[in-house]
């Protein structure tokens, strides 16, 4: 998981615009069309909606000359915040050179909240409609789109392979050294099932390696309507990294130990898995005895060891919202992603493990320990403005709650090379 750009505060204890229409093709001369573009596509003709934080033109005739960055991003994206610093700062260098064009799905309130948090000589744009999609045609973000000073697409890339080399290079006219995404969202059918199983299989595991053109999920069966209801996933294209970090259940990077040259290959390496266990309970087992059982030239264990932590107290009574006592509780939070986390008949373990852990504890470098002592159920709906590095800190004193840094006893997951 990408590190955000956020810092978190602590007490210390020594334990809508209307849209307008794009116009494209493959050159000057070609009908206009709506198809998505392609590497060597011209966009001749870009209308996009006026920016949010500029009066300055935003047709396309009046940016020609310069290379154009489009960065399809959101406030909720951990990697895009930092993508957004980096782009910011070739701007900064390249001054009249470039211009980077921001387009989110969010509202326009919410860029402009950002704006205001976090001013940058980007131009940005509100395309909550997602019209823009369509012609620069992607299933992740941050998606960035490299335009020459011609008009010509000339890469979709990730925003840190934007370096100033580049810049240079598309500048004059050399080739780009550059990493392409691989994704396709025409190429790959990421509704169909892969590996289906045999009807009646009780358990299995299998391996193999990543598959073209997939960007990575992660897909668990929960239809009560299957056999293998909540025994069964499946990994496509996942690196190892994440792949032990799930079969161990570990919601936190702060909670591997990995040698530095080992986490490259880890995260570098990406395999397909396919996992059956016999009950639900005992999913996550037969996952790691499968990864132990494998040729995989690495070992893996949990160890409890002294390490800090950001522990959770309540500080009175907390203003959460209590469920109504007939509510079922959701397997899964309805939104839980870097600025919000909304779930109804969800504990305080829930809020710690499935929101706090995966999007924050990154950021932080240490993970949360849930020490509010509530044991109920509650009806979550908790934002931030992740930009703003104070904004964490006064949602959850609103909460009633307070952050204290100190160090227990935590598991964390050791991954070491097998020894032969």
């Amino acid at each position: 998981m990408h590190k955000i750009l956020l810092t978190i505060c602590v007490s210390v204890s020594v334990h809508s615009t209307a849209q307008q229409s794009i116009a494209v093709g493959a050159g000057p001369e070609t009908n206009k069309s709506s198809k998505s573009l392609d590497i060597g596509d011209f966009v001749y003709d870009l209308s996009l909606p006026p920016f949010l934080n500029s009066n300055q033109s935003s047709r396309f005739q009046d940016l020609s000359g310069k290379v154009l960055i489009i960065e399809f991003w959101a406030t909720w994206c951990g990697p895009c915040l930092p993508a957004m610093e980096h782009l910011a700062d070739l701007k900064t260098e390249f001054n009249d050179q470039i211009e980077v064009i921001a387009i989110s799905y969010e509202s326009e309130t919410r860029v402009l909240r950002y704006i205001k948090n976090k001013p940058s000589p980007i131009l940005h744009i509100s395309d909550i409609e997602g019209v823009y999609k369509q012609y620069f045609n992607h299933r992740s973000i941050p998606h960035a789109v490299l335009i020459d000073p011609a008009g010509k697409i000339a890469a979709f890339t990730s925003p840190d392979e934007i370096t100033s080399d580049v810049i240079k290079d598309i500048m004059t006219g050399k080739p780009l050294d550059i990493t392409m995404k691989k994704e396709s969202a025409r190429a790959f059918d990421y509704t169909k099932d892969y590996f289906p199983p045999k009807p009646g299989t009780r358990e299995k595991f299998m391996i193999q390696p990543e598959m073209s053109g997939a960007i990575p999920i992660t897909r668990r069966v929960k239809s009560k309507k299957s056999e293998f209801q909540n025994r069964r996933v499946t990994l496509l294209n996942q690196s190892l990294y994440n792949i032990y970090r799930y079969a161990f259940e570990i919601g936190s990077d702060s909670r591997m130990k990995v040698d530095t040259k080992l986490m490259e290959k880890l995260k570098t390496e990406r395999y397909c898995i396919e996992v059956i266990s016999p009950t639900p309970e005992l999913l996550f087992t037969t996952f790691q005895q499968g990864l132990l059982d494998n040729d995989l030239p690495y070992r893996a264990l949990i160890e409890r060891t002294e390490m800090p932590v950001l522990e959770i107290h309540a500080t009175g009574s907390p203003k959460l919202v209590e469920s109504q006592a007939n509510q079922s509780p959701q397997k899964r939070a309805i939104t839980s992603r870097l600025g919000k986390y909304a779930g109804k008949n969800k504990t305080m373990d829930d809020f710690t493990n499935e929101y706090l852990n995966p999007y924050l504890s990154p950021s932080a470098n240490k993970p949360f320990v849930n020490q509010t002592g509530l044991t109920g159920r509650y009806d979550f709906d908790f934002s931030f403005e992740a930009e703003d590095p104070q904004s964490f800190k006064r949602e959850m004193e609103k909460l009633g709650f307070k952050l204290v840094s100190t160090t227990t006893t935590q598991e964390v997951l050791v991954i070491t090379e097998k020894i032969n």
